[in-house]
């Protein structure tokens, strides 16, 4: 990341931070850096990163200072030190962006030539009806029932598809985050695999279920929310639908993290958005009589 970044002065000098020794990089190059911090793939290349990615930039970077500074004969974070004491960290004291307020959007219902219509229904018409319709079908049901990042779903491999004693499972090696989980799944999102690998020519267990690379799934999403007649639902709203589903089942906050990845209790949330129906039906159970305890 950092050969690929280049920071321009006022005064006209451009350093490369992978140019500076660790002892070097000061709170100012680092200032300077994340002002200038451009994303360097997909649709977004060449914009300014988003918040959360300069954040999480930061904080990788503050480890891999702390990591540096520790005792060689100490581990940080299951790590042996590398033994600079010395050494000062340059993310201290530097300023975080701002983060967004994060988003709400849930699948509700439309009003149709006098009907009332759920969008759900409305996707898995427009998807079906365009291009590789069953694959993304199949990617819209797994996403809405497991609450998996896009780049997981596409990463899908044969051999991580298991039936266990207790049911369906995806194991996944590898997440954003570096942690391995087992996804659990639901009859719908397993049938939606299985029936993407019988339509596989050559089925080999390191295959992947999907031939859709992110960029496919995004351009043929974005058709059919067109087509559906659906305004600002992105394919990452599928996450927060999915655990904000799983959330209203009464899944607890370590029951919720271990399907969706995360580490912390504050990134979960995020995610996790109530809809009005579900307050007002939880608002409306009739409540338990209240026992009152009288004196003998």
């Amino acid at each position: 990341m950092w050969k690929a970044s280049e920071i321009a002065y006022p005064d006209g000098k451009v350093v490369r931070l992978a140019d500076k020794a660790l002892t070097a990089v000061t709170r100012g190059d680092m200032i300077a850096w994340m002002k200038t911090r451009k994303t360097t793939k997909g649709k977004a290349a060449g914009r300014t990163c988003a918040a959360s990615t300069i954040r999480n930039d930061l904080s990788r970077i503050s480890a891999l200072y702390t990591l540096a500074a520790t005792s060689a004969e100490e581990k940080f974070d299951d790590l042996w030190g590398w033994g600079l004491t010395g050494l000062t960290n340059p993310t201290a004291g530097v300023p975080l962006p701002k983060l967004p307020g994060g988003r709400d959007r849930r699948l509700g219902t439309i009003r149709r030539d006098g009907n009332i219509v759920r969008e759900e229904d409305l996707i898995v018409e427009a998807l079906l009806a365009g291009q590789d319709g069953l694959q993304m079908e199949a990617f819209f049901s797994l996403a809405l029932a497991t609450g998996m990042r896009r780049s997981e779903i596409l990463d899908i491999r044969i051999k991580q598809c298991v039936h266990t004693e207790d049911g369906p499972e995806c194991w996944r090696p590898t997440s954003k985050n570096g942690a391995q989980r087992r996804v659990l799944l639901t009859r719908r999102a397993d049938a939606a695999l299985q029936q993407r690998i019988m339509a596989m020519a050559r089925p080999t267990p390191d295959a992947k279920v999907f031939s859709l690379n992110g960029d496919a799934v995004a351009t043929r999403w974005d058709s059919a929310m067109k087509r559906a007649g659906i305004s600002d639902l992105h394919v990452h709203d599928l996450r927060h639908e999915a655990l904000s589903r799983l959330a209203a089942r009464g899944f607890t906050i370590a029951e919720l993290k271990r399907q969706s990845g995360h580490k912390s209790d504050a990134a979960l949330l995020r995610y996790v958005n109530a809809i009005s129906a579900e307050m007002r039906r939880k608002l409306e159970d009739p409540e338990p009589p209240v026992q009152i305890a009288r004196a003998a």
